[in-house]
């Protein structure tokens, strides 16, 4: 339920936001008592996948960097994955954790608390991952996007076109990573373009790649269309759970005795 609601609010609002946020909703009426654990199963769920596309990626740079620049320039890209890029990338994400740093601790007191204290939920909430949990999250992730890739070259052999499975592993890594960005409302026409252009740098026929790419499109609104019935069948889940279990209240003074009821 959590996975096909979040699928049909990506598709509502831009890349990604919108579903985050309605399985954010529905893992914290799950019983949870603060924020912090439910925002980190959502964590882990985005960062698995990420880190898994990204791995990939820059797995693909590595070993066939020489034959990917030359493709890119034949697209007329001109990019650069030299050692320098890397570092400049490394020097501004240790940048913005600085500046991150030096933000919390010209906050208030009280918001600062309430900051590390969310914090320290989300460290509690992992602790209680074993290494079993984290393998199978692992497991899980990787055939997910296998199947995607599976999936994705299947389809281009079908239209009659041939791509190597080791080539869709970046495109697959790449157009993913790009739909991420809340650029448009569920990533459309960047998810479309990015996959028409990296197929046909591959040697797929424009008129296929494009094909492939709203092929592409049609099963994630195939996932809205389902969450939108699971959703308008169960609009009362999240009030019926924060009934069944409420938040706790603090205590009250009572007048009459002035201790706590």
């Amino acid at each position: 339920k959590i996975f096909y609601v979040g699928a049909l609010f990506n598709n509502v609002l831009p890349s990604n936001i919108g579903g985050d946020a309605i399985r954010l909703m529905y893992l914290k009426s799950l019983r949870a008592d603060n924020w912090g654990a439910p925002f980190m199963l959502l964590l882990l769920y985005r960062a698995s996948g990420l880190a898994l596309l990204v791995l990939g990626g820059l797995i693909y740079i590595a070993l066939d960097h020489d034959r990917l620049i030359q493709l890119l320039e034949a697209q007329h890209v001109f990019v650069s994955f030299s050692a320098r890029t890397w570092l400049l990338a490394g020097a501004g994400a240790l940048v913005a954790l600085a500046i991150g740093v030096f933000l919390i601790r010209r906050l208030s007191a009280s918001l600062r608390t309430r900051i590390l204290g969310f914090l320290r939920n989300c460290q509690g909430a992992l602790s209680q991952l074993s290494r079993a949990d984290i393998a199978n999250l692992v497991v899980q992730t990787a055939l997910f996007h296998g199947f995607r890739l599976l999936s994705f070259y299947y389809l281009i052999l079908y239209l009659g076109q041939h791509v190597a499975l080791w080539d869709l592993v970046f495109v697959i890594s790449a157009t993913a990573i790009i739909a991420v960005l809340p650029v448009t409302i569920a990533g459309l026409g960047v998810m479309e373009g990015s996959i028409s252009l990296l197929l046909a740098m591959y040697g797929v026929t424009p008129s296929s790649a494009v094909a492939i790419a709203l092929v592409n499109r049609a099963v994630m609104l195939l996932l809205a269309a389902i969450g939108g019935i699971i959703y308008l069948t169960s609009r009362g889940d999240v009030v019926r759970a924060r009934r069944a279990h409420p938040e706790p209240t603090a205590p009250t003074q009572s007048p009459e005795s002035g201790g706590a009821t």
